[in-house]
This record gives C-alpha cells, structure tokens and sequence, in this order.
C-alpha cells in the first residue's frame, strides 16, 4: 500500500488491534484515509512519528516501510516476535522476508551457523538473531532495523519489564488482563476458531470468549491412543456449547516432518509441531483465524 503522493509504501503482515484510536489521532493531526485497514494506519503514523510508531502500535506485525524521499528502508518486528522477519546483507545486497526460504530463492551463501544449530541442540531453538544459516539473520522481537547509504542500523524499541514485586498482580487485575486480551482479538472480519485441547490455557480462552461471542467453534485434535485429550476438551466445548470438531490422526504423522519443517523455514523441537500442522490444515476449511493458548505456560510458570 502507498500513501497519497507514492512516496512511502509499505508491505505488512500482521494485526493492529488499536488501530481505530491511531486513527482517529492522526485525523485530529490532518492526516486523510482512503480505507478502512491498519495496513493505512502504520503508513501514516510513520509519516507522523517516523520510527517511533512502533511504540504506539498494539498488535502482532512484521512490516517494511520504504521512504522513497529519503532514501531508506525501515523495517520492524512485534514486541514479542509473534510474526517472523528475516533479512540478508552483505554490504550490497539487502534481501528481507517473512520466510528464509524466498530468501533462499536468491544467490545467497548456504553455511551452516554453528551457534545458531548449538543452540538448537542446547534450547531446542536458536536464540537471538541467529539462524540456521550463517548469513541470513532474523530480527529481534521488540526491534526495527533501518537501511541508509548501504548502512544497516538494528535498535531495541521495547524490552520485558523488570518483575520486582510479587505481590503486585490481582486476580481482579488478572482477569481484567485477559479479558482485554481476548476481546481485541476479535476484530478480525472472517471467522475465527479455537485450538482446544482440554488444558488450562485453550480451556480458559473458550470460558472468556464466551463473554463475548456465541458462535464458538473449537477444534482438536487426537490420536486414538492414550495420548488423547479430545474427552477433556469434549467437556469444555459442552460445557461452552461451542460447535466443536474432532480431528483423529494416525500412527503416519512422523511423515509430515518433512513437510512441516520447510513450512517452519527451521527446526524447531516442538513435538506439538506435526500434530498441529495437521489440525491447522484441517481447519482452514472452516475459518481463517484460530485462537490458541500457546505461551500460558511459559507466562505462569
């Protein structure tokens, strides 16, 4: 998208949840909207505040805005990295993405980066802004990266606050935190689903969109075996009355790895990772957008 003289233009990928507010701030500073996305909202707020949208912006995004007028490419990435953002530079050659694999599609060296695969080994991830190849980085969560004169600058715009007091945190508080969270994302216009599985984290998600919204529909997956948590996630979507499916997978699903992992650009050990693609495909016949608890369990320890 370009704003009115095609002197910026942006490419996104993401979600703004407050984009309604931007928007109504940068009316009352002069700025004129010819749609209704957040994709508009990022262009003028960069024509506003220039690199310090990203502190204003409320959502999951990965986007690159190019200044036609002065000559420079900035790019950013969400606070917690929720969308992924890759980049090669040799000191010529800028090439960036939200897969490693289009990257791959250029004349780029293929080494393997030895710390990124240790820290695969050590965290079943790499860290940082490594990669599994060498020359290609990811950027950061939390962090914009700007291109000038063939110079490639990387700032930190958020970091995780510093927890100090234990005693600060409510269940009212709470409560009021995780409502806030799930409503917002809400706002998409198709259909949105639920990753039930039964646990506490996509159990507690169906309890509070059902505040919210009555035309829940919930999916799981199982395996036949006693590995199978469909009876617990069985009770919540009754529980709930969602329009629930259950997806029963075979003994195969080890060949999807494959498959998956050129769809990851990486490894990743997740033992969630195949089963889950396999629910996402599933579910992608019957909407678009899916809810899922991932990272509750890293959040309450």
């Amino acid at each position: 998208m370009f704003n009115e003289n095609k002197s910026i233009a942006i490419v996104f990928n993401g979600e703004i949840w407050n984009f309604k507010e931007l928007k109504e701030e940068l009316h009352g500073k002069g700025h004129k909207f010819k749609s209704n996305t957040d994709t508009e909202v990022i262009i003028h707020g960069y024509e506003e505040y220039q690199e310090k949208i990203c502190e204003k912006l409320d959502g999951m995004f990965a986007f690159a805005v190019y200044d036609k007028k002065n000559k420079k490419l900035f790019l950013a990435r969400d606070k917690i990295g929720k969308k992924p953002l890759y980049y090669y530079f040799n000191g010529k050659k800028f090439i960036f993405s939200s897969e490693i694999k289009s990257i791959l599609l250029h004349n780029v060296e293929r080494n393997i980066s030895y710390q990124a695969l240790s820290d695969y080994l050590t965290l079943r991830h790499p860290s940082g802004d490594e990669t599994l190849f060498e020359k290609i980085k990811r950027l950061s969560p939390g962090s914009y990266a700007v291109l000038k004169n063939k110079k490639l600058e990387i700032k930190k715009y958020w970091k995780f606050p510093q927890f100090t007091n234990k005693n600060s945190a409510s269940t009212k508080k709470l409560d009021n935190l995780i409502s806030g969270a799930v409503k917002k994302r809400l706002m998409s216009d198709v259909p949105i689903g639920v990753f039930l599985s039964g646990g506490l984290d996509s159990s507690t998600l169906v309890a509070y969109l059902s505040k919210f919204s009555k035309n829940i529909k919930t999916f799981s997956i199982g395996f036949g075996d006693k590995t199978d948590e469909t009876k617990y996630a069985r009770i919540v979507a009754e529980k709930f009355k969602t329009e629930h499916k259950e997806i029963i997978s075979g003994k195969n699903i080890l060949k999807l790895l494959p498959e998956v992992i050129y769809h990851m650009d990486e490894p990743l050990a997740d033992p969630s990772s195949a089963p889950t693609y396999l629910l996402a495909k599933e579910v992608s016949k019957y909407v678009k957008v899916i809810i899922a608890g991932d990272g509750g369990d890293e959040v309450f320890g």
